[in-house]
């Protein structure tokens, strides 16, 4: 009979994130125009249920601007987030050409909200994957609705303890 022991030993840990806060009018020419095309993506979404209309635009390495707005469903579980739709697109109309960065803004139609809607966690696996699979980070851009933009180096940042599997 075969007798297996597990061992555990408990350890602690520490995750730091690197992050700025900088309104609008800091950002870069190149940021400003991504946000812009996010802020306008976000008129083509499909929210009729939540009525949250959500925009993103990515960068991609050779100048090509990429946009998604959310698409919702009545089964809201075949609905999908901006992100995605703006990262899907990248990745298989543009399968070589890395993503340098992402643009995201959302706007309730009826809550006033003091934060940008951060991804869901479905949405930062997804970044996560896409930064795997073009050997790189890129950058994440988060509009606050008091035209603050939240910058993140790496969209990575989002998800210290990402799902990884060795196939």
């Amino acid at each position: 009979m075969l007798s297996i022991e597990y061992v555990y030993m408990r350890r602690t840990g520490k995750v730091e994130i690197d992050y700025t806060i900088v309104s609008l009018k800091e950002l870069s020419k190149e940021e400003a125009a991504l946000m812009e095309s996010a802020l306008q993506a976000r008129f083509t979404a499909h929210a009729p249920y939540s009525n949250f209309q959500v925009g993103a635009a990515a960068l991609l390495a050779d100048g090509t601007v990429v946009v998604g707005s959310n698409q919702e469903n009545r089964s809201f579980p075949a609905g999908l987030c901006a992100e995605r739709v703006c990262l899907y697109h990248a990745s298989s109309n543009y399968p070589d050409t890395p993503i340098e960065m992402l643009a995201v803004v959302a706007f309730p139609a009826k809550l006033a909200v003091a934060e940008p809607a951060h991804p869901c966690g479905g949405c930062r696996q997804v970044m996560m994957e896409m930064q795997h699979k073009q050997r790189r980070p890129f950058k994440l851009l988060l509009l606050y609705p008091n035209e603050e933009v939240l910058v993140l180096e790496k969209a990575s940042d989002l998800m210290p303890f990402p799902f990884e599997s060795e196939i």
